[in-house]
């Protein structure tokens, strides 16, 4: 699944915006003198672009005589608080500043490059950055911007990638960049996030992949935590930082307790897996021979063998299926809507039936496959409303609401997409079970362009006021 910031295919071009690298070199730094240390700041205004606001945080011992590592953060819908909040407890413990933007979201990357540029104009010109050690980080979209911005701007040392990888169809082939993956063994983009590693190891560029429990979010803190350890290591490889054999060990032996767990669990694969991330993440800090020993003496075991062919074909196969589902979603669109319906309902009894399998892979498989349907139909239905296609929005919205019929936010878009399409009484309706099934946000709906035509209508009114 794309969750991209644009539906072209990204390639770096001439005209590529080299902003970041005038802003370090050309803005004449001025200090803020009333922003606080330790505490984040919700909307601050960018000089120059009213209209674009971005979040901050800056590390409890910050202050302008010194230089700090700073991470540049990209949410998919523009939420800096929730990007903010999601690195805030790895930024107190490393001492980083955080920005995100308010604007950024998926969408065109030339869009988002004019706000990013904006962004590290109004930024560089006043934090205590070390120039050395500039970041950026971003979920789903937002995640191939930061990569696509890092693809731009040599100076951005590394980036954080949650749960998307490259920020087209096109394979990266040199980088002056780290690359950290992080993703969720349940998000639809988890295939896409071990070929990104895979890609990453051909082409010698460095790079590690984090592993959570969970699904298309943003990394729960822990695996954030991680992702910093990770950077410290590398600073440390590059000699960004001096070597601390004490951090080291500990982050060592860490990390092998967390595999040995999986061990102790009988996950050969998964075992093997992460010890194969911890030597490629330790060996040139410490002597990992003994992991070397291990992951070659397992690999030669049939049990693992035959772990990892099962697994090797239950992946191939999870990828046919994320490609025949959504090809089969674009040919339905042709289709009348009874239609449409009736092929779901059987697709999705198919997909119930693998999902209730004892097999843990083949359940967690399902899931993403069900998760990549949804997921296609949310940002066809967005593509499409927003061009005012409320047609095509109403009728992938279906097949969204056939996989999560009592999902709050698919029958809130189905009423948002009804009103646009003059239908009130469906619109009212969908919006009904959005708010039995939890949507509690008033203003929201208040603000929803699509509903202000059926603001007068006496059972929207009554619905809002029953909130």
């Amino acid at each position: 699944m794309r969750n991209s910031c644009s539906t072209s295919v990204y390639v770096k071009s001439s005209a590529a915006i080299v902003f970041l690298l005038f802003a370090i070199y050309y803005v004449t730094q001025a200090q803020r003198i009333d922003l606080e240390a330790n505490r984040i700041y919700d909307s601050l205004k960018i000089e120059g672009a009213p209209n674009e606001t971005y979040s901050l945080f800056l590390p409890e011992n910050y202050n302008a005589n010194d230089t700090w590592p700073v991470l540049y953060i990209f949410d998919p819908v523009g939420r800096g608080i929730t990007g903010i909040h999601a690195f805030m407890d790895a930024a107190r413990a490393y001492g980083y500043i955080l920005v995100c933007s308010n604007n950024s979201k998926n969408g065109p990357l030339e869009t988002n490059f004019e706000i990013a540029s904006h962004l590290f104009f109004e930024t560089l010109s006043y934090l205590s950055v070390d120039h050395s050690r500039i970041y950026a980080a971003g979920f789903s979209g937002g995640s191939r911007l930061a990569f696509a911005l890092a693809m731009q701007n040599p100076i951005i040392k590394g980036v954080i990638g949650c749960g998307a990888g490259f920020p087209g169809q096109n394979p990266l082939v040199e980088t002056t960049f780290f690359y950290l993956g992080i993703v969720g063994d349940l998000d639809m983009n988890y295939l896409e996030m071990k070929k990104v590693e895979e890609w990453m190891d051909h082409i010698n560029v460095n790079n590690h992949r984090i592993l959570f429990e969970g699904n298309h979010q943003w990394p729960p803190k822990e695996s954030i935590l991680k992702s910093f350890q990770w950077i410290e290591l590398n600073s440390m490889q590059t000699g960004e930082k001096a070597v601390d054999n004490k951090i080291i060990l500990e982050m060592y032996l860490e990390s092998y307790a967390e595999a040995a767990l999986l061990h102790e669990e009988d996950s050969n694969y998964e075992y093997v897996d992460l010890l194969k991330r911890i030597t490629k993440r330790f060996e040139k800090l410490i002597n990992v021979d003994s992991l070397h020993e291990q992951i070659t003496s397992l690999e030669s075991d049939r049990k693992y063998q035959k772990g990892f062919s099962d697994l090797t074909e239950l992946e191939d196969h999870e990828s046919e299926l994320h490609g025949y589902y959504i090809g089969l979603l674009k040919k339905q669109l042709q289709n009348p809507v009874d239609t449409f319906l009736t092929t779901w309902k059987r697709e999705f009894r198919i997909l119930d039936s693998r999902a209730a399998s004892k097999e843990e892979m083949i359940v967690k498989s399902t899931s993403r496959t069900i998760s990549a349907i949804a997921a296609w139909c949310i940002e066809t239905g967005q593509f499409s409303s927003s061009n005012g296609d409320y047609e095509t929005a109403i009728t992938v919205n279906l097949a969204w609401l056939a996989v999560r019929p009592k999902d709050t936010y698919a029958n809130f878009r189905m009423a948002k997409y009804q009103a646009g399409n003059g239908n009130a009484n469906k619109a009212i309706n969908y919006l009904k079970r959005s708010i039995n099934n939890g949507f509690r946000n008033k203003a929201f709906i208040i603000n929803t362009l699509e509903f202000k035509p059926i603001m007068d209508n006496k059972n929207f009114k009554k619905l809002l006021s029953s909130m």
